[in-house]
């Protein structure tokens, strides 16, 4: 593990009670209008080239979390084809908070998200100049992953 990828934790750290709490709120919106939900906890954000080089985010969650993912999803991966993006930004760090939609189904998976502008420079050039960001959820053994695809990166830029 490389020191700026410490560093990046551990500067998350520092505002992720804030972040959770803001998760916590819109989730609580959304299933007071009948979605049904999971938000991902990631022990680990990795930031830059994911699966098949393409740019974004790769979230290591405790298997419980992907299992909920997992029984959230089912079937209907491909369907999670709308999302809304949060700007949470910080001093030191660019969080977002991630409501990927299956509008179709009334489900959303709320994923924070995060890299540090100035040492993560692979995220912040694809943030500017790809078609799309992917985001990747595995467990620490990556026996099981999920992908999502956010086809518009400009949400990235707020």
């Amino acid at each position: 593990m490389s020191r700026d990828k410490i560093n990046r934790m551990n500067k998350a750290l520092l505002h992720w009670n804030e972040i959770t709490d803001e998760i916590a709120q819109l989730r609580e919106e959304y299933e007071s209008s009948g979605w049904n939900t999971v938000v991902l906890h990631p022990g680990d954000v990795t930031a830059g080239t994911v699966s098949d080089d393409s740019p974004g985010f790769r979230l290591v969650v405790p298997s419980s979390e992907l299992e909920a993912l997992e029984d959230l999803v089912g079937e209907t991966e491909a369907s999670f084809d709308e999302f809304e993006v949060y700007h949470a930004p910080t001093d030191d760090l660019t969080f977002y908070v991630v409501v990927l939609q299956a509008a179709s189904f009334r489900r959303a998976v709320f994923l924070p998200v995060f890299y540090d502008p100035t040492r993560d420079s692979e995220i912040t050039e694809a943030v500017n100049n790809c078609s799309h960001i992917l985001i990747e959820t595995t467990t620490i053994d990556e026996n099981r992953t999920y992908r999502f695809t956010i086809e518009d990166t400009d949400v990235f830029n707020r």
